[in-house]
């Protein structure tokens, strides 16, 4: 057998072997014991749901399992604070003084077309390389002031902490413009969107990314009016 590390954002809750064979439909196997601690464990990171009750794939993890692979989505590393990041999720640490802030990866783009970069320089060197130029992931920063800041650099405070965490935006309630039309986040009505922890805008329209990780575009077609 080959040897794997891997990290993954999950959701869990406890919940005894027995209780979890219940929750299935199944019939707890004689050689198993049933008071055994554990937790139900819901998979965010793709793969078909298996119960009607849950957007993720769902399994049972024994306790001591769990304990040493999982920790709550606060007190992380840095390590684990960018790979929340990779998953598209944005993270702060807890030391930070100011009130909202965040970092988060910008997504690359092989070929972006000179036109799109507002900056001058990068938009002349787009010109001269053909109509286009690749767009590297890059860090971004929400500032204790409420600026955007593109290329954000850890320190090495930054690097060594472990009070980092994952950064769970509330907008469930907010309505949102697109077009003439102002769609209701709280008033969802399309299938399968289960929570919203992210809205994604463009001029015309609007997507939402649900904690499952799946984004809903062209929102305004699939929810309800508000006014």
């Amino acid at each position: 057998m080959k040897t794997y590390i891997g990290t993954k954002i999950i959701n869990a809750t406890p919940m005894t072997r027995l209780a979890y064979n219940e929750f299935r439909g199944w019939t707890l196997p004689e050689n198993e014991r049933g008071e055994d601690e554990g937790y139900l464990v819901e998979y965010l990171d793709g793969g078909e749901p298996n119960t009607a009750q849950y957007e993720g794939y769902v399994s049972w993890s024994p306790k001591a399992q769990f304990d040493n692979a999982y920790r709550e989505t606060n007190g992380l590393s840095f390590g684990l604070a960018l790979d929340a990041m990779a998953k598209g999720h944005k993270v702060a640490r807890a030391g930070w003084n100011g009130k909202g802030m965040w970092i988060a990866k910008g997504e690359g783009t092989k070929s972006l077309p000179a036109e799109k970069f507002w900056n001058k320089h990068s938009r002349n060197h787009a010109e001269l390389n053909g109509g286009a130029a690749e767009v590297l992931p890059y860090a971004i920063m929400k500032t204790a002031t409420g600026e955007i800041l593109m290329g954000w650099l850890a320190s090495q405070s930054d690097m060594f902490a472990d009070d980092w965490g994952v950064v769970n935006s509330d907008v469930n309630n907010e309505a949102i413009k697109v077009g003439d039309k102002v769609i209701s986040i709280k008033g969802a009505n399309r299938a399968g969107v289960n929570g919203v922890v992210e809205i994604i805008r463009s001029q015309e329209s609007v997507g939402v990314r649900t904690p499952g990780g799946s984004l809903w575009h062209e929102a305004a077609i699939h929810w309800k009016k508000v006014a």
